[in-house]
Order: structure tokens, then C-alpha cells, then sequence
């Protein structure tokens, strides 16, 4: 609670600036969602993807995809809510790909 007062973020919400760390940041968030179906299906993208992802691709992982409130992803990847995010869309094709998700994306 204390740190909703303050203008600091606690170090464990700060993005590494050395890619490798971030990829591992980024890597735990996906695996530990809070949901276990996006669990699995998010830490198996990024354990494929994220190793070939660039610094802004890796941002906008985290800001398009992991920032995201877990229902919402949840939603966005069975095509319950429409998604205009280039990663979400790659995260959805990706669900459909391998299966997670059995009907056509919208």
C-alpha cells in the first residue's frame, strides 16, 4: 500500500536496461500470469519469441501483451474482445496455431 503513495516504483517493477536481464523479466511475468491457461500458453510464446525480439519489440511485449489485465488477455486471445495490438494479434495467431484456442480468430 505504501507504494501507491509514493512516485517511486519498487525495483521488482523496474525494466532492466540490459536486454538479457529484460528478456528474463519479461520471460517470469509471461510464465506467471496469474491464470494458468495463460500461463502456459504465454510462457511458451515467449520462451519462442523472446529470444529473437529487439529491445522495442520486447517493450511492446510488455506493454501490449503482460501490462494488460489477465481477464482481458484472456478475452483477447478466444476472440471475445477485438485486439488492434500487433503483439496480441501475434500472441492470438499464435493460441490458434498451436491449438489453445479451437475456433477462428475475428
Amino acid at each position: 500500500r505504501k507504494y501507491f503513495c509514493q512516485n517511486k516504483l519498487p525495483k521488482y517493477f523496474l525494466l532492466s536496461e540490459d536486454e538479457h536481464v529484460l528478456r528474463k523479466q519479461l520471460c517470469y511475468r509471461a510464465n506467471n500470469m496469474g491464470m494458468k491457461e495463460l500461463d502456459l500458453l504465454i510462457g511458451k510464446f515467449a520462451d519462442l519469441h523472446l529470444s529473437a525480439m529487439g529491445r522495442p519489440e520486447l517493450l511492446a511485449f510488455n506493454s501490449q501483451v503482460l501490462a494488460l489485465e489477465t481477464p482481458e488477455v484472456f478475452k483477447m486471445v478466444m476472440g471475445q474482445l477485438p485486439c488492434d495490438q500487433p503483439m496480441m494479434k501475434a500472441l492470438r495467431e499464435f493460441a490458434h496455431a498451436k491449438g489453445f484456442v479451437r475456433s477462428t480468430p475475428r
